[in-house]
């Protein structure tokens, strides 16, 4: 029992890690346990940037009693015999992984806020002593709140272990090559010529946390909109314009086919257009077929099969517009596994022909 431990931990030290990071999800949409995956999520001082004593009394006072009964409905909706959407795409998702790499490297899933936690699987990666560890949070473009949050806490584990293990973060793939080619071919079956518009919508952040990625000034002094630069290439808005063009060059989407836009705000001093204020103004000027395209997401959750495809087709056919379609996100698709897989193997090629 005792050799055959040692031998695999001998065989691990030749091998490398990956570990694969999103947001999370209640364990199941009663209120109890939606309220336990509100609390951890929400009291997170990078999600919610303020002083703790304020972040503590708008959270647990004010914002989570407000909001508990309505996320367990709307999980309710969506939940199956197989848990939520994001949670069994990510299971398929880690499943068709392992069984395509060839035993080059062992894939693991993590949730930041949820089970299986990032400590437990760290833990377990830490148990079979690999040679190298890849941390990926499964977020296309880089934000303080999403990917920032899974490598802080991903650091302060490792920090707290014997052995902290070789690791690298990728934390933004949205101008992959390989992703951009996934999203052309996804979206392929959503002809242009049936679409009267298009609209790539982004989750909203707070325009302050946006700009804290500046050196210095706002968003209109580094053109966000219009450019991405080494000075502005970890600002959220400027990486999630510079998203829509990639796609939209690769789609021959010429600039008034589509409209950038944010979904999901909670106030007014965040990323802006909304994406639901813009739905409403596309039909009342005569927009009848409109093709929203969700591109901070590479599993479908709540922000796509409730907002978009249920909230935000309500509201465009209720101001005169006919069909309101939603692309599906990338989910456990064969084509975003192979990209995965190959930007996991790029990673690494490259880590390897390092001096």
């Amino acid at each position: 029992m005792y050799s055959d431990t040692l031998f695999q931990n001998e065989k691990n030290m030749q091998k490398r890690a990956v570990l694969l990071v999103n947001l999370g999800s209640p364990s199941s949409p009663r209120i109890w346990d939606v309220y336990r995956f509100l609390t951890s999520f929400l009291n997170d001082k990078r999600v919610i940037d303020l002083p703790w004593a304020l972040r503590l009394f708008l959270v647990n006072l004010i914002i989570i009693p407000f909001r508990v009964r309505k996320s367990s409905r709307l999980y309710s909706q969506v939940w199956t015999k197989d848990g939520s959407p994001l949670v069994f795409h990510s299971e398929r998702l880690l499943s068709k992984i392992k069984t395509q790499t060839d035993g080059e490297f062992d894939v693991f899933w993590a949730w930041r806020y949820g089970k299986p936690g990032l400590k437990k699987t760290l833990q377990e990666i830490e148990s079979r002593n690999y040679r190298e560890l890849m941390i990926i949070p499964l977020f296309p473009q880089y934000a303080s709140s999403s990917s920032g949050a899974v490598i802080q806490k991903a650091i302060e584990i490792l920090a707290q272990m014997k052995r902290i293990p070789k690791f690298s973060v990728i934390d933004y793939f949205f101008d992959y090559e390989q992703f951009t080619d996934v999203w052309v071919s996804h979206l392929k079956e959503y002809s242009k010529k049936e679409f009267d518009h298009v609209l790539f919508s982004f989750h909203s952040l707070p325009i302050k946390q946006t700009e804290m990625m500046h050196r210095k000034g706002s968003c209109k002094t580094y053109a966000c909109r219009e450019q991405i630069s080494g000075e502005n290439r970890y600002c959220y808005h400027a990486q999630c314009y510079a998203h829509a063009r990639l796609l939209a060059s690769r789609l021959h989407l010429q600039p008034d086919d589509y409209t950038v836009c944010f979904q999901s705000r909670f106030a007014k001093k965040w990323l802006h257009p909304f994406t639901d204020e813009l739905i409403v103004e596309k039909a009342k000027a005569g927009t009848e077929k409109l093709l929203v395209i969700p591109l901070s997401f590479v599993a479908d959750c709540l922000e796509t099969n409730v907002e978009i495809a249920q909230e935000y087709k309500d509201l465009f056919q209720k101001h005169g517009g006919k069909t309101l379609s939603m692309a599906e996100s990338l989910n456990d698709s064969d084509e975003w596994v192979k990209c995965l897989i190959g930007i996991i193997k790029d990673n690494f090629s490259e880590k390897k022909k390092s001096p």
